[in-house]
């Protein structure tokens, strides 16, 4: 049913939309009637006899060819369709279309310009950490790590800021002049907890057994330095870290010879250092009590024991003050009685020589000599 109008809408005007007029003109569609003519009849309506009558005897043939024709025919209207103002389709504007797709272009260039932008500020960022960290200033790289992952929260950038971090803090121990080997085997188990459940977590097994291989050496060689034995747990702990980042099909077995050389260099130092410093304890309470002798005997056996300390400077003054407490003890007596200027009486007999006399009597002499010679091969032969 067609919807009613003003009075000045006549009949042209006036369209439906639930049958979906689309007033618009077209090749195939009869023109339209002046104003003041009567309508003709619609599709639906009976056709004049004249042309009914000469369409009936078409045959088979031209009614396809006509479906074909209508098809065609209302291909073009719709695709010729025009639409009146304020009735148009907007997303199907050409320049609504244009400017959707320099939105689309703006878009991407800009999204392009944003990842270029923000990987070479990463670029920069990581790039001023690892020079702090080449100059040994760790806690300023530590802090530019730490905003760093305050700044991208979780990104594809976490991960390695993360692992950075961790081992910028090991570094930070076990890396300076004076290693705190310590805290620095304590940063490394915080290193396994915090970035085993990385995807790049395998990747780090080869620095991982470097720096327990780095920690357990070190600390035994500054307990021997130190001659602090809490450092030899330390290595005890670090070394079996080493395994366990290690090729398990090819262990590193010259690492745990060197380690054990090493940790019997440092027993043998710490052990020396305590057994010096407990000798030096002995002598000085001997001297208190005034005993040298005894004093004398300790460092006789500590330089039996250590044969290099004989040229140490603390030992020595031991022994000049045990020398110098003996001579305190020596008493000196004067005693005012004059010389003895006779021989005494030897309590045993006249000590006498056995000397052999050839200058008068050359025949006794060779004679004397001939039995010397034959006792001393009697002798010779009794001792056989």
């Amino acid at each position: 049913m067609a919807k009613k109008g003003p009075d000045w809408l006549d009949e042209d005007d006036i369209f439906d939309d639930d049958e979906g007029d689309i007033f618009e003109e077209d090749a195939a569609s009869p023109p339209k009637p002046a104003r003041g003519e009567p309508l003709k009849r619609g599709r639906g309506e009976q056709e004049e006899p004249e042309k009914k009558s000469a369409r009936s005897g078409k045959g088979n043939a031209e009614a396809s060819d006509d479906e074909d024709e209508k098809k065609q025919s209302l291909a073009a209207r719709l695709a010729a369709r025009k639409k009146r103002p304020g009735e148009e389709e907007v997303l199907k504007s050409p320049f609504v279309l244009a400017l959707a797709a320099g939105a689309a272009i703006l878009i991407v260039s800009a999204g392009a310009f944003w990842f270029i932008i923000g990987r070479d500020t990463v670029t920069k960022q990581m790039s001023a950490v690892d020079d702090a960290i080449a100059e040994q200033r760790y806690n300023q790289a530590i802090s530019m790590l730490q905003e760093f992952l305050l700044n991208h929260g979780r990104d594809s950038y976490t991960e390695m800021a993360t692992l950075k971090l961790a081992k910028t803090r090991i570094d930070e121990q076990v890396g300076g002049s004076a290693p705190e080997w310590e805290k620095g085997l304590a940063a490394l188990n915080l290193y396994i907890d915090e970035c085993r459940d990385f995807e790049s977590y395998v990747e780090q097994y080869p620095m991982l057994a470097a720096t327990a291989e780095k920690i357990s050496l070190g600390a035994l060689e500054t307990a021997g330095k130190t001659k602090n034995r809490k450092l030899l747990k330390i290595s005890e702990e670090a070394e079996p870290k080493i395994d366990q980042f290690s090729d398990q099909e090819n262990l590193p077995v010259e690492v745990h010879e060197k380690i054990k050389l090493a940790r019997e260099k440092a027993i043998g130092a710490i052990r020396k250092y305590e057994t010096t410093e407990e000798t030096y304890k002995e002598i000085a309470r001997y001297l208190e009590a005034k005993r040298p002798i005894d004093a004398l005997k300790s460092r006789r056996v500590l330089i039996d024991q250590y044969p290099d300390l004989i040229k140490d400077a603390k030992l020595a003054k031991y022994l000049e003050d045990t020398l110098e407490t003996e001579r305190s003890l020596v008493k000196t007596e004067e005693i005012d009685q004059p010389a003895s200027t006779e021989d005494r009486e030897l309590p045993v007999p006249q000590p006498l020589t056995l000397a052999l006399h050839t200058q008068h009597e050359p025949k006794k002499s060779v004679k004397a000599v001939q039995s010397l010679l034959s006792l001393k091969a009697v002798a010779q032969a009794s001792t056989r």
